[in-house]
C-alpha cells in the first residue's frame, strides 16, 4: 500500500512517481488504479497552467464550465481567503502563493479522492498537517521522523489506534513526538460539540450556593432530560457527529476489534500493532 506520503532527498524520484501515478508521464510497467478512484494531481508548475489575463473568477468559471460545481465558485474561492472584489484581479498580479491556492481551488471544483500533492502544501505556507490511522502504513514511524528531521517548522498531527505506541515503533520517535491519549466528552464537552452551547466549569461552593441560578440560565439553554438521554444513548464519543444512526454498530464493532485482538491469540504488542 502506497503511504500517504512519500519523501526523499531532491532526484530520488518522488515528481517522476507522482507524474506516472497522475497518468502525466509515459512509462513501461504496469499500474492499476483502484475502483472508483477519482485521481487529481497538484504539480510542482502547477501555476504556470494559469492563464494571466483571466481573473480568479473567470479562470474558476472556465474551469467549473464541465462541472456541477458552477453554483459553488465564489465559495471556494472564498474557503481559499478569495472573496469580494478579490475575485475580480487579474491573475498576473497575484503573488506566487496567491497562485498556488487559486490553482488548489481549481482542483476541488471536481469531487476528487485521491489528490497528489508534489511539494506545493509546503511551498503554499501550510505547516500543520494532519494524517489519521498512520499505523495502517508499514513504515509509518520511519517516514513520520523523516519527515520532522527534513522539515523542522512543521508540525505533524498523526492519529492512531489505542494500541498504537509512538514512542516503541520502528524509528524512535520519543524526542520528537508528545503522545495525547484522546478520552470520551464529557456532557458538558456534548454539549458544545453538539448544540455549540457553552457552559463554564463551577466549583462546588459556587453550585451549592447559587443552584437556583443556576438551573434556570441552563434550561434556557438546553433541555437536561432529553440531552442528557442522548450523551447517554450516543454522546461518549465524538463520532456521533458522523451518522448518529450508526453509532451503535459503529461501537459496537469498535469493542469486538479490541476483544478479538486481546483473546482471539496469544500476541505479542507488535502483533497488535500490525493487526489494529
Amino acid at each position: 500500500m502506497l503511504p500517504p506520503w512519500v519523501s526523499g532527498k531532491n532526484g530520488m524520484g518522488k515528481t517522476t512517481l507522482s507524474r506516472i501515478i497522475a497518468g502525466d508521464l509515459d512509462y513501461s510497467g504496469d499500474l492499476e488504479t483502484g475502483h472508483n478512484v477519482a485521481l487529481g494531481y497538484f504539480a510542482q508548475h502547477q501555476t504556470d497552467r494559469l492563464q494571466g489575463d483571466h481573473t480568479l473568477l473567470k479562470e474558476m468559471e472556465y474551469a467549473a464550465a464541465q462541472t456541477d460545481a458552477f453554483t459553488r465558485i465564489r465559495g471556494i474561492l472564498g474557503a481559499f481567503l478569495f472573496s469580494g472584489e478579490e475575485v475580480e484581479k487579474k491573475i498576473k498580479v497575484l503573488s506566487g502563493g496567491e497562485k498556488a491556492r487559486l490553482s488548489m481551488a481549481k482542483l476541488l471544483l471536481t469531487p476528487l479522492n485521491f489528490l497528489i500533492l508534489d511539494e506545493q502544501c509546503y511551498a503554499m505556507g501550510f505547516r500543520a498537517f494532519f494524517m489519521d490511522e498512520v499505523h495502517r502504513y508499514q513504515f509509518w514511524s520511519r517516514d513520520l521522523k523523516q519527515l520532522y528531521d527534513d522539515f523542522e517548522d512543521i508540525h505533524l498531527v498523526a492519529t492512531g489506534s489505542s494500541l498504537l505506541d509512538l514512542s516503541k515503533g520502528q524509528a524512535d520517535l520519543s524526542r520528537r513526538a508528545v503522545v495525547y491519549h484522546l478520552h470520551g466528552l464529557t456532557f458538558r464537552e456534548y454539549l458544545l460539540f453538539d448544540k455549540k452551547v457553552a457552559i463554564q466549569a463551577l466549583d462546588l461552593e459556587t453550585i451549592l450556593t447559587r443552584h437556583h441560578e443556576i438551573t434556570a440560565d441552563l434550561l434556557d439553554q438546553f433541555s437536561f432530560g432529553k440531552d442528557f438521554s442522548n450523551y447517554l444513548k450516543q454522546g461518549y464519543f465524538p463520532f456521533f457527529k458522523e451518522n448518529k444512526s450508526v453509532y451503535v454498530r459503529k461501537l459496537s464493532e469498535t469493542l469486538h476489534l479490541g476483544i478479538d485482538i486481546v483473546t482471539g491469540k496469544q500476541i505479542g504488542r507488535a502483533s497488535c500493532r500490525e493487526r489494529v
